[in-house]
């Protein structure tokens, strides 16, 4: 049985979508207070979804227009609540890990695996439904296991295959909200993966060219647009070299051009995790030095209104204690979760 309890809470207001980049300087920040942990925005910034923090393992909070639902009855696997959550424009959310959902029209849908691969794991959804994920042997991490990339077409439970070289294992990464899915290879016996994009077909290429000297490994963080955030690793001796013009560390590619460049001034690794993120004017949203969110776009930016974590941190761990946690397509909403355990969100005016 499906519940949803509605209930009007004090929360943000939502900036309209934008077609420039908002500048920097103007976004306005804000601390959420809501019994719910924030963790996808919807691509038009309209919709946040996120897990409830009464100890439930069915259930989600889905906000919009300043009311905040939640959302019990989820498909669980004993995991439901440990999974991803992501929402699209039409709050159509997509969530779990081990047993994965699509809940539309306070329905869920159970998305299924195959008979050899039956666990499923949603990683994000776009706006016409479609979810992109994963099915494997079990909870997919770090390529462990046999895991494969599919996608779940809008309404559909069964997995359509994104094709990797050789059948080797795949893992999603995001997938945009015109249904750009990005994610990552890794043939059989390699150690080493290698970033790949599908189109809204499910027509696969690798986006980076890791068979030049120099390039061993890429991974895709985040898609919006025509954007692509990535990360690379280089071999020792070329640490910072430039190989056909693919730079090694973080970088950005635009998938009309083809071209990659390489992003300075923000790292994208927090807490041990991959977590920045790219809106559709190719600007990069991440971590100064000082574990601060920022954003890169040819030089870097401080988001307004945020203490730096923990002063007088001795460790790189507490320096990058806060979590960007997603970003409206045009980047005109940032959210985030603070080493003060608060949600954060900047927008637009």
């Amino acid at each position: 049985m499906v519940v949803v309890i509605t209930v009007s809470v004090t929360m943000w207001a939502i900036a309209p979508a934008r077609d420039d980049a908002c500048p920097v300087g103007s976004y306005k920040f804000d601390e959420l207070k809501a019994d719910m942990y924030i963790q996808a925005v919807s691509p038009n910034g309209e919709y946040l979804v996120g897990r409830l923090d009464d100890g439930s393992d069915n259930a989600f909070g889905l906000w919009h227009d300043g009311k905040l639902s939640r959302v019990k009855g989820a498909p669980s696997s004993g995991h439901t609540i440990y999974g991803n959550l992501d929402v699209n424009d039409s709050g159509v959310v997509a969530g779990g890990g081990v047993t994965s959902w699509r809940y539309q029209g306070r329905k869920f849908q159970v998305l299924k695996g195959t008979k050899d691969l039956p666990v499923t794991t949603a990683v994000a959804i776009a706006n016409d439904g479609t979810v992109a994920g994963e099915i494997g042997e079990r909870v997919a991490a770090a390529f462990e296991g046999e895991t494969r990339p599919v996608r779940w077409a809008p309404g559909a439970t069964k997995p359509t295959p994104l094709r990797v070289p050789q059948d080797g294992n795949g893992q999603v990464r995001d997938i945009s909200a015109d249904g750009t899915v990005v994610g990552a290879e890794q043939g059989k016996g390699s150690d080493y993966s290698s970033a790949w994009v599908w189109d809204g077909d499910g027509h696969g290429k690798p986006l980076l060219n890791n068979h030049h000297k120099g390039v061993l490994s890429s991974n895709p963080v985040s898609v919006n647009g025509d954007w692509v955030l990535a990360s690379t690793e280089a071999g020792y001796a070329d640490m910072n070299a430039m190989v056909n013009d693919q730079p090694k560390g973080v970088v950005r590619v635009n998938l009309h051009s083809g071209r990659a460049n390489k992003v300075t001034g923000v790292t994208i690794t927090a807490m041990e995790s991959i977590s920045g993120r790219i809106d559709d004017h190719g600007r990069v949203f991440g971590y100064a030095d000082d574990g601060r969110f920022s954003v890169a776009d040819g030089k870097t930016t401080k988001l307004p209104g945020m203490r730096s974590p923990y002063p007088d941190a001795e460790s790189e761990e507490e320096d990058f204690a806060n979590k960007l946690l997603g970003i409206a397509q045009d980047g005109s909403v940032v959210i985030g979760f603070t080493w003060r355990e608060e949600n954060v969100r900047w927008s637009c005016p």
